[in-house]
């Protein structure tokens, strides 16, 4: 019941864990090279943001990116972490200050980006303190002290 229920649920943290592999090995974290859904990584790296990035590297989604992502900026690590998430295909995906470290036009377009493609089947918990981050949601919660002090549906 709770590997289902856990199954079920994606999360990215601020802060994304990295291992010494590909980019692609990265974003389908957990499978055999032979079982990596190539046309799934080009499609979430896209919402994510990330596809671009990576078709300007010599060997795109092959490339290593070192030991914690040492290769990267703290957003190409965001956006893998998300495109992650988005591979594991859950009917949760909860972003905790996910794009903490993106520019607030790659933010725009990749929260676009998300809910264009995910919203329809796909419960998006986005928290956040920049308020920008949370343009494109349908609802708002503010908490303030472990409290709701506003609650709105936009």
């Amino acid at each position: 019941m709770i590997k289902s229920w856990r199954a079920s649920i994606s999360h990215v943290p601020q802060s994304i864990y990295l291992i010494d592999g590909t980019i692609a090995e990265n974003i389908a974290l957990a499978r055999a090279n032979k079982e990596i859904d190539y046309e799934l990584i080009e499609y979430v790296s896209t919402i994510a943001q990330l596809s671009n990035f990576v078709r300007e590297l010599p060997d795109q989604y092959q490339t290593n990116i070192g030991e914690r992502g040492v290769k990267l900026s703290g957003g190409q690590r965001q956006r893998i972490g998300i495109a992650r998430a988005l591979y594991k295909r859950s009917s949760i995906l909860i972003l905790d200050e996910a794009t903490s470290a993106l520019d607030n036009q790659t933010e725009s377009n990749l929260m676009k980006s998300l809910n264009d493609s995910y919203s329809n089947d796909t419960t998006i918990i986005s928290i956040a303190h920049r308020l920008t981050s949370l343009n494109q949601c349908k609802r708002f919660i503010k908490i303030d002290s472990g409290r709701i002090v506003e609650d709105n549906h936009v």
